[in-house]
């Protein structure tokens, strides 16, 4: 139960009112909690998102990236507009963050948690249906071997479902 653990939560949608929602229950129980809305596909909302976090937190001790987006098509009825909205925000996304965040990170020797979105299992029948989330969860793979190669300054957390 985060809101009485001491941690300081910052909720991060693209939407605000949701997000609301959860700090609103934070604040109920005693913790400390703040919404803003972030694309993490855009560079500079990335970059106000950080600010921001400073402003409010004074500084990063943990990451969690876990924004995505699953178009739900198969791919032939997915536009090359869905397909670049996906990868540029399950890619994009967790590439942004951790170079814009990695550097305070290493100042509070934080943790870096990276969650993949797309489902293990998928039906034979329909082997193309979950093609983009398949291709983003070896980008994030690629990503998480960037991020953890030679560096000791900061921890990696296996996401624990």
């Amino acid at each position: 139960d985060i809101g009485v653990t001491g941690v300081q939560t910052c909720a991060l949608p693209i939407y605000l009112e949701p997000a609301e929602k959860t700090v609103e229950e934070i604040r109920a129980k005693g913790g400390v909690g703040s919404a803003i809305a972030v694309d993490v596909a855009d560079p500079q909302s990335v970059d106000c998102l950080l600010k921001e976090v400073l402003r409010v937190f004074k500084q990063v001790d943990v990451l969690v990236n876990n924004a995505a987006i699953e178009v739900d098509k198969t791919i032939e009825h997915t536009t090359l507009a869905e397909w670049n909205r996906e990868v540029s925000v399950n890619l994009g996304g967790v590439f942004l963050c951790s170079k814009c965040f990695l550097p305070e990170l290493r100042k509070t020797k934080g943790k870096w948690v990276d969650f993949s979105h797309s489902r293990m299992a998928t039906p034979l029948w329909e082997p193309l249906r979950r093609l983009i989330g398949r291709h983003s969860d070896q980008g994030l793979l690629g990503i998480n071997d960037q991020v953890t190669r030679g560096s000791h300054a900061f921890n990696q957390e296996e996401p624990s479902l």
